[in-house]
């Protein structure tokens, strides 16, 4: 018998029926909406909706990865210089060049962050609660 690994349907209006061939025993299906009239507001004034689905956080997370930095402490509030009352993780990451990132917390959360570069091999993740967690490089 055939074996069905997965059916991804996107649905603008509404769905009345679903036909899959061929034909499966068991089928397990998993929903996710989305509420379009909770819009999501950023730090930058920008409103939309967001949706992150990723299958398994044991893989990475984000595509592309060429880098993969997990803060296992907490870091310390910095007492002086540019980024004073806030926590910082410092990356050495040696990519040689500005990499996207996506920073998640030690619950597999994504967390928005300040993203600020030494230079083409150093960032810094700028955060205003001290968090452990992982961050993906891309």
């Amino acid at each position: 018998m055939p074996t069905l690994d997965s059916v991804q349907i996107e649905v603008l209006n509404n769905l009345d029926q679903l036909s899959i061939n061929p034909v499966v025993t068991e089928l397990t299906i998993e929903l996710s909406t989305v509420d379009p009239t909770g819009l999501v507001k950023s730090v930058n004034g920008k409103t939309g909706d967001v949706v992150i689905d990723y299958p398994d956080i044991g893989a990475n997370p984000v595509n592309n990865v060429r880098y993969v930095h997990t803060q296992a402490s907490v870091p310390t509030v910095q007492a002086s210089g540019t980024y004073a009352g806030l926590y910082i993780w410092t990356i050495n990451h040696n990519l040689n060049f500005y990499p996207n990132i996506t920073v998640f917390d030690s619950g597999n959360s994504i967390v928005e962050t300040h993203v600020a570069y030494s230079n083409a091999n150093t960032a810094i993740i700028v955060m205003n609660s001290a968090i452990s967690g992982t961050a993906y490089l891309s």
